[in-house]
């Protein structure tokens, strides 16, 4: 992905063209509008509808899920260490760039190493209480109980809209807005993807019981929890990721970032709603 400001984000020939909260608010229309909001969003209302999943469909959704959340955590930090490389080049660093800096590392923190109590009480310790493997254990794990192998590998296969949303992640990881852009985006639909991931593997059976237990909820109980701050951290009019975005040239840049993940994001969830039972569809179109 090109970048057209080069190696420093704080050249600029005009200031910006539009204010903090006018141009954050541009990022949340570019987010309504691709449909990534309860009410527009395939997802999010079938799975309030489902009332039995399959064991391997819910693999193939945590399996999905697990791999999104592993190429977010690990692209965001690469797309981070562009913004620390522009740091360290300037000699004095940009203070909006630093405080995107600051920001992006306080939210990925808590997904590599349970920085906040609410994940520190219930994560698992040491490495496998990053985010990618704490889920996985959680979810895949049971489901490895309930299906044979040959069953396992085939449904741990990326469907296409999965695959191009991480595919735009690493390609944003190597843009010094690429990260900023992520973490605005995620941040923001974070909590429903979670409601809607517990309320479809909340309802998996195998031989007639429940796979899963509230006690194996804990992963999503804390990102309830905890994503509404990280939403107001990568928000804010002081401090939030949008920040970076400080002239006419970077805004219009970082809001064609936005637009593209916003499109690849919805192709991901459109691939979710694509794997919950069928009867979750009809529901909606029998009530529409």
């Amino acid at each position: 992905m090109n970048n057209p400001f080069g190696s420093d984000l704080k050249t600029s020939v005009r200031p910006a063209e539009k204010s903090p909260a006018e141009f954050d608010a541009q990022i949340v229309v570019c987010i309504e509008k691709a449909g990534l909001v309860p009410g527009k969003n395939r997802f999010y209302d079938n799975a309030k509808r489902v009332k039995t999943m399959d064991p391997f469909s819910a693999m193939q959704m945590s399996y999905a899920w697990y791999s999104i959340v592993k190429s977010f955590i690990f692209t965001s930090i690469i797309g981070m260490a562009q913004m620390a490389r522009q740091a360290d080049e300037q000699e004095t660093p940009d203070t909006n760039l630093l405080k995107t800096l600051h920001t992006s590392y306080e939210v990925i923190a808590d997904d590599a190493t349970n920085m906040s109590p609410v994940f520190a009480e219930v994560a698992p310790k040491g490495y496998m209480g990053m985010h990618h493997l704490w889920y996985g254990q959680a979810m895949m794990d049971p489901l490895r109980k309930v299906l044979n192998f040959e069953d396992c590998k085939a449904a741990q296969v990326l469907r296409a809209g999965h695959k191009a949303l991480i595919s735009n992640m690493r390609e944003l990881s190597a843009d010094p807005m690429g990260a900023a852009t992520q973490l605005r985006v995620v941040e923001q639909i974070a909590k429903d993807n979670i409601i809607a991931l517990y309320l479809s593997h909340l309802k998996v059976e195998a031989n007639g019981k429940r796979v899963f237990s509230q006690s194996d909820f804990k992963w999503h109980n804390a990102h309830v929890r905890a994503e509404d701050d990280h939403h107001q951290w990568v928000k804010d009019l002081e401090n939030g990721t949008s920040l970076i975005a400080d002239t006419r040239e970077k805004q219009a840049h970082m809001l064609k970032l936005v637009e593209q993940h916003v499109e690849n994001w919805k192709l991901a969830l459109d691939d979710f709603a694509d794997i919950l039972p069928r009867e979750s569809e009809l529901a909606v179109t029998a009530t529409a």
